[in-house]
């Protein structure tokens, strides 16, 4: 065996962790699946002034009180260890807990002589907040002279901090990391390496990775490894809220579908190591053996705080190298496991690829019960792995009731029991950690030979004596949680009339708005929040036409907006009414996009009254039209066989089923026309709903869930966009129909999520073109996403016999996860529908909000939709017409120079060049005798505002040619 990758023995461990104060309580409170996560106790810092469970953008707020800490983390036997009092006083508890515990962990051992000139010390530490306690005097006195903002009344800031003791000579010793280290190794007169390894979250365990390396270089021959965190300040607990890294429920729920973040611990472990070879000769009884270790960084990555699959592939294939053990070998692996969506999704991803797609592992992750201890969060984890060997146990993994898919054939347990060894090998056990910056650990640990180590914990000597820094003063009566921050300020007009522009805009009440939040990032404008913010500002700075493209980015303010209008725009003007009404200030917005067609003499084209069925022809104000209007491809919602069911439906079964169909029972029509649905697209089931928007909504609202990821194409309908902010999931969108942008955030962004769903219509109803499926089947098999497809512009338009997009590119119905599709374009009706596997269909019939407590499709429209579908299989030549009418105009307005989309189906764009021209066109096209209506901004870009022409199976060629040259005039003359 080269030195290199000798085995090293643990043969000592002591350690503190919330609600387990000693290994015993430590294993009992994993054994037993009990949680140690409380709310902020008072005597760590008075949360209630830090603390705004309601908005979750508050800056300097947590939106959480949950916290695991320790109890009494300023007790100390200073005199065991001959440390002066008024040293300890300002040294900070980290040092003193790990002083503690290494004294713990060396009792534990039992060992005969300890060569104190060749024992190191190696520890996983990432910030003092004791320090910053400490400085809180020195940081008053910058605050009185103004460097942080306005000046505070010196006398009043001296006060502040009269309970904090004055620096002393110990103050910065004893605050420093690396003093973290070095104090054990004065304690206890260790010579050998001492140093402190900061690698964020993975701290501890990086600190044993370097303890094992100069082990194995003959560095030392007695390592102490640990890790520390005290939680002492709230700034942590408000930063990760800030992020939303902390869970909004209190609960750490790894693995599990409802994970929503970790719960902010702190604690401390201590291992003692030794080379096995040495550990056996001198008669020890290790607790376990490490095998290997692997380190590795994630490199260039999407950010600090995103972790990157890559990365911890390589670190897990070092370890596994290093310990020259298959990973199949490994039958449980405490994981990191923060319960945060992105940081489970690749640590699951990074296990599944290394240990193969059927391994079986058992997978755990401690900060379910004790919070995430940060820097001493790998020590957890390591001495957790090391007792499930000494029991041969398999605790059970606390807050997984519903363990996620992402899992696959990785195996989480719901109860304690047994670990069975398989004949001729030894238990094994991995250990991760990783940390933000992308540094990843990973362990691989043996149970030992020979007899168990004795689990001791025998009570401490001498007595603990409080020791702290800080004497709090009395609270005052109610904190001021609102109170605006100090040099931030906007001058009085400009704050009044911005202040109610932007709370109009995004219905914010006015006295939660601060001028350092930014409008996108902190306020969630999206460009038609901007856009109406401008229209209200506009009220009150008569003279300003638009705010700059280069003002209003991301990180754009409102005190820079406000600079911005003091420096360009003058004071504001008084009104003497609200710019809008504060109950619905959507009004002045729509009012002000609806008078373009009044300052143009042209009629509102919008609610257009119809004095008959839509079809080829309509009939407005008695004078016949051409109609590009309606969706009826096919021709069927005025056929004489699908009126005539309609109206069997609603002599046989009324005007409405009055409730849903859970409620009040199926209608036969219902379960007959989603089993003609799914015949005719190839499904297993369907389910039908009683709105194409609302099926949208309700199962992609519903189907995803916070830490999942949405990607779905830039022109996708707005109901696919409505769904997908409903569930909380992230979302991006690609450039339209550009699949190697697909691809791209895929490669990116899928490992980093528990679930994928890639959203594309199958016509785009905005420019008439055509997802390409085959291609999207290929990235589906490469990426493992679910393929949600919106067919309700291609269901009985596409295809030879109208089956839809899969006929179309002859791609198999299981070859896409949901099949979307409505019933009120060819299918004469009003409605919506999802076809797919049986098995997800009848969790969306069981599950879906949109459908368990919404009222069941009336009996005229399930009727009609259902002799629909018939007609349409009995007669495909209405299939054909629809598709040589298509063919023919656009022929025809190619000819002619309109600057028509680049599609195949029956959605026609006429791009006019403005929203002006495309309200002028409709109008003059309806005084020839062409009914179509305008597509405006904000519904598109100004300059893609079009006419929008939809072709059916009814139109005539003459009807079609007559239009075509009556709007290539129109154009020509405008």
């Amino acid at each position: 065996m080269s030195e290199r990758s000798e085995p090293i023995a643990v043969v000592g461990m002591a350690c503190r962790f919330p609600g387990g104060e000693d290994l015993d309580g430590y294993w009992d409170l994993i054994r037993t699946g009990r949680v140690a996560t409380a709310p902020v106790s008072p005597d760590r810092w008075r949360h209630g002034w830090l603390h705004d469970a309601d908005d979750l953008r508050a800056a300097d707020f947590a939106y959480t009180d949950v916290v695991a800490h320790l109890a009494d983390v300023d007790s100390f036997a200073a005199q065991r260890y001959a440390l002066a009092p008024r040293r300890i006083e300002v040294t900070d508890p980290q040092h003193r807990l790990l002083v503690t515990l290494t004294d713990d962990a060396l009792r534990d051992a039992g060992l005969g002589a300890i060569p104190r000139d060749r024992t190191g010390v190696y520890v996983g530490a990432s910030v003092s907040e004791y320090k910053d306690l400490l400085t809180s005097r020195i940081r008053a006195r910058q605050m009185a002279a103004g460097e942080f903002g306005a000046p505070l009344d010196a006398d009043a800031a001296r006060a502040a901090v009269d309970g904090v003791a004055p620096p002393r000579a110990y103050t910065i010793p004893g605050t420093l990391l690396n003093m973290a280290a070095a104090t054990v190794s004065a304690v206890f007169d260790f010579s050998g390496p001492s140093f402190v390894v900061d690698a964020a979250c993975a701290s501890a365990l990086v600190a044993l990775h370097e303890a094992v390396v100069h082990l194995r270089a003959g560095e030392c021959d007695l390592a102490v490894a640990g890790g520390v965190y005290l939680n002492l300040v709230p700034d942590n607990l408000i930063g990760f809220s800030r992020i939303g890294a902390v869970s909004r429920a209190g609960v750490c729920r790894p693995f599990d579908r409802r994970a929503d973040g970790f719960v902010l611990g702190e604690g401390a472990g201590v291992v003692v190591l030794k080379r096995l070879a040495d550990a056996l000769r001198d008669g020890d009884r290790p607790y376990a053996v490490i095998r290997g270790t692997g380190c590795a960084n994630d490199g260039r990555a999407e950010g600090p705080m995103t972790p990157r699959l890559e990365g911890q592939v390589t670190c897990l294939r070092r370890a596994y190298r290093d310990a020259a053990v298959d990973p199949a070998a490994v039958g449980f692996v405490e994981c990191h496991g923060t319960a945060t969506p992105a940081g489970d999704a690749v640590e699951l991803a990074a296990l599944r690829e290394v240990f193969g797609a059927g391994g079986a592992t058992e997978v755990s992750s401690v900060k379910a019960n004790i919070g995430h201890t940060m820097s001493a969060a790998g020590i957890a984890g390591l001495i957790k792995a090391v007792l499930v060997l000494r029991h041969a146990t398999v605790p059970p993994q606390v807050g997984c009731d519903e363990p996620d898919p992402m899992l696959g054939s990785l195996r989480v347990s719901d109860t304690a029991r047994p670990w069975a060894r398989n004949p001729g090998a030894p238990r094994r056990a991995g250990v991760s950690s990783f940390g933000f910056g992308g540094t990843n650990v990973h362990v691989v640990l043996e149970e030992a030979p020979g007899a168990p180590h004795p689990v001791t914990s025998s009570p401490r000597d001498g007595q603990a004596t409080r020791y702290w820094a800080v004497r709090r003063g009395s609270a005052p009566a109610s904190p001021d949680v609102r109170g605006e921050p100090a040099g931030s300020s906007v001058p009085a007009p400009t704050a009044d009339a911005l202040m109610a522009a932007i709370a109009s805009a995004g219905a914010y009440p006015e006295d939660s708005l601060r001028p350092d939040q930014a409008l996108v990032d902190d306020l969630g404008f999206d460009s038609l929040m901007l856009l109406e913010l401008e229209e209200h500002l506009a009220k009150a700075y008569p003279g300003l036409d638009r705010l700059p493209d280069e003002l209003l980015q991301r990180t754009t303010t409102i005190a820079e907006v406000a600079a911005w209008l003091d420096r360009h725009a003058g004071p504001p003007v008084a009104h003497t009414e609200p710019l809008v009404d504060d109950r619905l200030p959507e009004l002045a917005a729509l009012g002000d996009r609806l008078s373009l067609a009044e300052r143009l003499g042209v009629p509102n084209p919008y609610f257009v009254a119809h004095d008959g069925a839509l079809g080829a022809t309509t009939v407005v104000d008695g004078a016949e039209l051409i109609d590009f209007s309606g969706y009826d491809y096919l021709g069927l919602a005025t056929d004489p066989a699908v009126v005539a069911a309609a109206a069997e439906a609603v002599a046989r079964y009324g005007t409405s089923v009055s409730a849903s169909r859970v409620a009040s029972g199926e209608r036969p029509l219902h379960r007959d026309l989603e089993a003609e649905i799914a015949d005719l697209l190839g499904a297993e089931a369907a389910l039908t709903m009683v709105s194409g928007h609302a099926t949208n909504v309700g199962v992609l609202g519903h189907l995803l869930r916070p830490g999942d990821l949405a990607l779905h194409d830039a022109l996708a309908h707005d109901s696919i966009l409505q769904g997908i902010r409903l569930s909380g999931a992230s979302r991006r969108p690609f450039p339209h129909n550009d699949l190697a942008a697909l691809d791209r955030l895929l490669t990116d962004l899928a490992p980093r999520h528990r679930r994928v769903v890639v959203a594309v219509e199958g016509v785009y109803s905005m420019d008439g073109d055509l997802a390409d499926l085959p291609a999207l089947v290929e990235l589906r098999r490469r990426h493992g996403f679910l393929l949600y497809v919106d067919e309700a512009h291609s269901v009985g338009v596409l295809g030879a016999t109208g089956r839809g997009a899969g006929e179309h590119w002859d791609v198999a119905a299981s070859d896409v996860d949901i099949w979307m599709g409505t019933l009120s374009k060819a299918l004469a009706s009003c409605g919506g529908y999802v076809a797919g596997e049986a098995r997800l269909i009848e969790y969306l019939r069981y599950t879906t909000p949109g459908f368990v407590y919404s009222v069941g499709l009336p009996p005229a429209a399930g009727a009609a939709a259902l002799a629909a579908l018939r007609r349409l299989r009995a007669e495909p030549g209405r299939v054909a017409r629809l598709t040589a009418n298509t063919a023919l105009f656009r022929r025809l307005a190619a000819e002619a120079g309109l600057a028509v989309g680049s599609g195949t189906a029956p959605v026609v764009p006429v791009l006019t060049g403005g929203s002006s021209g495309a309200l002028l066109l409709a109008d003059r096209m309806r005084r020839r005798g062409v009914n179509v209506q305008p597509i405006l901004y904000p519904a598109v870009e100004d300059s893609a505002a079009r006419l929008r022409f939809f072709i059916n199976a009814s139109h005539t060629p003459q009807q079609l040619e007559d239009t075509v040259a009556a709007l290539a005039a129109e154009v020509a003359s405008l």
